[in-house]
C-alpha cells in the first residue's frame, strides 16, 4: 500500500519469472486492484481496468492507500497470537518489519487475522488527523466476509500480468494454492 500510495513501481521477481513471483503478483492484484467477476453485476472487465493503447492499467482500491505498516502492526498486536519472546524481538533480518508481527501472520490464523485487517481498513471511514483508526473490536465471525478473490478474477488478473510478462505461466498446483488461499474459508 505504501508504494502503491507513493505510485512508485515494485519489483517481484524469483529465479525464472514464471510461477513463484507471478503468485505473489496474482495474489496482491486480486486483493488491492478492482477486479470483477461473473457475481458481480455492478462490474465490468472495462471498469477493473484502464485501457492504455494495447495494454491496460490497474485500478486500485481506493482504501488501498490507507494500509500502513504500523497500523497492521497496531492491528496485529491488540490480537496477539504468539508472545514475544527474545526470538521474536526486534526486526525480521533487515526488512524494517517487526519480528513479531511476521510470527503473527505465519499460518492459518495469521492469514485470517491478515484478511480481517485487510476488510477492516476497505469498511473504515475513520480517518483523523491523517491517522486511520481500524476497528479491531468488530466481529470476526460475521457472516458478511467478503472474497478477496476467486477463481475467474484470478483468471483476469493472470492475463493483466501476461499483458505484461509473456512468459508468467504459474503451474496447475500453484494456481490450485491460491485458490485454497483465498477460498479456502467458504468450504469450512
Amino acid at each position: 500500500g505504501v508504494h502503491i500510495a507513493a505510485k512508485r513501481r515494485i519489483l517481484v521477481h524469483c529465479a525464472q519469472g514464471r510461477d513463484r513471483s507471478v503468485a505473489v503478483v496474482l495474489a496482491a492484484i486480486c486483493i488491492f486492484c478492482r477486479l470483477s467477476d461473473n457475481r458481480d453485476n455492478n462490474s465490468n472487465s472495462e471498469d477493473s481496468v484502464k485501457s492504455n493503447g494495447s495494454r491496460r492499467d490497474l485500478v486500485y482500491h481506493p482504501w488501498v492507500t490507507r494500509i500502513s505498516l504500523q497500523s497492521l502492526t497496531e492491528f496485529v498486536s491488540q490480537r496477539r497470537l504468539v508472545e514475544i519472546n527474545e526470538e521474536n524481538e526486534g526486526e525480521y533480518y533487515s526488512s524494517g518489519i517487526p519480528s513479531f508481527l511476521i510470527h503473527q501472520l505465519l499460518g492459518r490464523p495469521g492469514k485470517d487475522m491478515l484478511f480481517h485487517y485487510l476488510r477492516s481498513i476497505s469498511s473504515s471511514q475513520n480517518e483523523s488527523n491523517g491517522r486511520l483508526t481500524v476497528n479491531s473490536n468488530s466481529n470476526e465471525d460475521s457472516g458478511d466476509e467478503k472474497l478477496f478473490a476467486t477463481k475467474e478474477s484470478l483468471r483476469i488478473a493472470l492475463m493483466i500480468i501476461q499483458q505484461y510478462r509473456d512468459k508468467a505461466c504459474p503451474s496447475r498446483k500453484t494456481m490450485q494454492k491460491l485458490n485454497r488461499f483465498f477460498m479456502s474459508n467458504l468450504n469450512e
